[in-house]
């Protein structure tokens, strides 16, 4: 728990709402936003997180009442956030939040880059964690954590030998080649299984380039390194790699030419966040140089009363679509 330093703005203002309008915002909602500010600063940022200390924060008994009020009317088979321009292990008392709504019935969706200070609780609380994002703004900090953290570090062998023009014999090698004990002996063992490998071959460290999407510095003697999950990589891995597997162009890498697909769809979803600061709406829209984010938000009142109504977006609008088409409509 964290000492009661005043009321937030939503706390002094939640009761102007009205139970039946309360209710028709948590049916709407995807992501509580549980203080202001973001500890990570991470350049991937797709909703351009204001860097700084967290503050701000809604207290956890309060939380227990939304928590509480959701769950009388929470019918959605969905999880929802907490967190979205923050990282929810921010907030000090993130995994007992997380437990208050999950023991309500209402599931929780965790992604953090494990903020300093953050790193042993995380680690207790690993199976709470849905995804770990590793960049070379976290990276050379959680490395003595990766074993507690169930992260480890493998060689890029599969798009290594693809620039070599050669198929790897070996099934028990998909993606990469764990690192075992270090990455000069990992090297070194490699050579003995294949003997092909040309002799210049060095390898490439993300933390000192890691703006650079790997198919921009790769070279044909290069292997890279990578983390990702202690067992095996899988398509579902818990670890993502942000320097390794790329960035979408949105928020604050939108100027970042990291593809020539133009911008891919990030902030999918459209309805309600509770923040600090009260009830927002946010649609998402195609980032542009005016709105690189890709969202419009606009604050809730009772007197103003109009709610987008939830919904998991798979592109973006068609310029014909109009936010007030989806308010939820009056009973």
């Amino acid at each position: 728990m964290i000492a009661a330093l005043g009321k937030t703005k939503l706390e002094k203002e939640i009761d102007t709402f009205s139970r039946d309008q309360r209710k028709v915002l948590y049916q709407n909602t995807f992501a509580i936003e549980l203080n202001e500010n973001c500890s990570g600063g991470c350049f991937f940022c797709g909703f351009e997180s204001k860097l700084g200390t967290p503050q701000n924060f809604i207290q956890s008994d309060f939380l227990e009442q939304i928590a509480s009020e959701m769950s009388e009317d929470w019918t959605a088979k969905r999880c929802i956030l907490l967190y979205d321009q923050t990282d929810p292990l921010d907030h000090p008392d993130y995994f007992n939040i997380l437990k208050m709504f999950e023991d309500r019935g209402i599931g929780i969706a965790t992604t953090t880059t494990i903020p300093a200070g953050t790193e042993e609780k995380s680690a207790e609380n690993l199976s709470l964690i849905n995804r770990i994002s590793i960049s070379h703004v976290n990276r050379e900090r959680l490395t003595p954590h990766f074993q507690d953290l169930g992260i480890a570090v493998y060689l890029d062998l599969q798009n290594y030998l693809k620039l070599l023009g050669k198929n790897d014999p070996f099934e028990d090698a998909e993606q990469g080649i764990r690192v075992e004990k270090s990455v000069k002996e990992t090297i070194d063992n490699l050579f003995g299984r294949y003997p092909f490998l040309p002799k210049q071959t060095r390898f490439y460290d993300l933390r000192r380039d890691g703006n650079n999407e790997r198919s921009q510095v790769q070279e044909r003697e290069t292997l890279f390194l990578y983390c990702d999950d202690s067992t095996h990589p899988s398509p579902f891995s818990k670890i993502t790699d942000r320097d390794y597997f790329g960035v979408l162009n949105v928020g604050r890498a939108f100027n970042l030419d990291l593809n020539e697909r133009g911008s891919n769809m990030f902030g999918k979803s459209r309805g309600v966040k509770i923040t600090p600061n009260g009830f927002f709406n946010v649609y998402p829209i195609k980032p542009t140089p005016q709105n690189r984010t890709g969202r419009i938000i606009e604050q809730i009142t009772p007197e103003d009363f109009r709610v987008l109504e939830y919904n998991e977006l798979h592109d973006y609008p068609s310029s014909t679509d109009r936010i007030e088409d989806h308010y939820v409509k009056a009973a």
